[in-house]
């Protein structure tokens, strides 16, 4: 009995090993997928936020925007058949991904048959540690599950994602990638712990997904495949879950740090050969997205102290480059004294006016 127990478990591990290689190369690298979206674990509604938009819209077609004008409802021509209500409503936004408020679209509920567009329009602040590419758009279920989408129409000139859609529920604008901070200011020597976030489909998530009802989730931390790439002085140094930046120990010309991080995608979607149009495989393509901070050098600080017979002076300087201001006190009397600079490249030259 023990010779056949030494016997069967080697055998039994081998021949589950061989199931899960081969399911794994079936599902990811081989199957064909209509997937146009990746779900997230559901959270609650949000509430409303200030007063809604309303408007009546008819076979003419018709648009209606948010009362921020950040979204944009368009109905084309022919797409209903007899006036409806629509809505618009700005409730906090639930999603972790999420950027800005969301936003509550009637009539919920109803399908139609030609597809409307939404459009949400982005900002300078929406990209802070990240890049229209990596922008998206979601939407909640009646349960509260978040839908990324993964079909999306980008345009940079007139920043804008855009999305056609048959039914209506809350959406938002979301992204799947993001380094945190995206700016820095740092004093020689100080270091600074950077975080990327990504919200995307991974390779084993989709698959269990499709197993096990797996929900996808934003997780923060680099992994295999991705790379950081330093521009300007200063170290890199890996402290997973963070990349961990610091500062040269003398302020370096120019005083401008770069650190990007660039994701490869090494199994993405391609056409299937002698497949129909609307059918993908898995193939192995690098992707790339990178999005960077950019981290500004200075000086440390000092604190400017001294007396002149009976009057004694005190200020703090964040900068010897930049203009700073010294009070003297005598008595009851303070004065203000401004230094500035010499602009000769000299640190701490130049010259100190009168009583401001």
């Amino acid at each position: 009995m023990i010779k056949k127990r030494y016997i069967l478990i080697p055998l039994f591990v081998l021949i589950i090993g061989v199931l899960v290689i081969s399911a794994l190369g079936y599902f990811i690298l081989l199957r064909r997928t209509n997937d146009a979206e990746v779900v997230f674990a559901a959270t609650e509604f949000g509430t409303p936020v200030g007063p809604n938009v309303t408007k009546d819209i008819g076979p003419a077609g018709g648009t209606l925007v948010s009362p921020d004008g950040r979204l944009t409802l368009t109905v084309p021509q022919d797409a209903l058949s007899e006036m409806l209500p629509f809505s618009i409503q700005p409730v906090t936004n639930k999603f972790g991904a999420g950027l800005g408020l969301a936003y509550r679209l009637e009539p919920d509920g109803k399908a139609f048959t030609t597809p409307l567009e939404i459009s949400v329009r982005y900002d300078d602040h929406d990209l802070e540690g990240t890049i229209p590419e990596a922008l998206s758009l979601a939407h909640q279920d009646k349960e509260g599950a978040w839908h990324m989408q993964k079909t999306i129409a980008l345009d940079k000139d007139r920043k804008t994602i855009t999305l056609s859609t048959t039914h209506f529920s809350i959406f938002t604008l979301d992204y799947t990638l993001r380094l945190s901070p995206s700016k820095a200011t740092l004093r020689v020597g100080e270091s600074l712990a950077l975080s990327v976030t990504h919200c995307n489909e991974s390779l084993i998530g989709g698959f269990l997904y499709k197993l096990i009802d797996h929900w996808e989730d934003c997780r923060s931390g680099w992994w295999s495949g991705t790379t950081w790439k330093l521009s300007g002085e200063g170290k890199l140094k890996g402290d997973y879950p963070d990349m961990i930046y610091t500062a040269p120990g003398k302020k370096p010309t120019p005083n401008i740090a770069t650190v990007v991080f660039t994701r490869f995608d090494p199994i993405h979607k391609v056409p299937c050969p002698s497949a129909p149009l609307d059918e993908s495989c898995y193939g192995l393509v690098e992707d790339p997205e990178s999005v960077e901070s950019v981290i500004t050098i200075i000086d440390r600080g000092y604190k400017a102290t001294g007396s002149d017979g009976p009057t004694t002076y005190s200020g703090t300087v964040c900068s010897l480059d930049k203009e700073f201001t010294v009070v003297g006190h005598s008595g009851p009397l303070a004065l203000t004294f401004k230094f500035k600079p010499s602009g000769d490249g000299r640190a701490g030259t130049g010259s100190l006016d009168g009583a401001v």
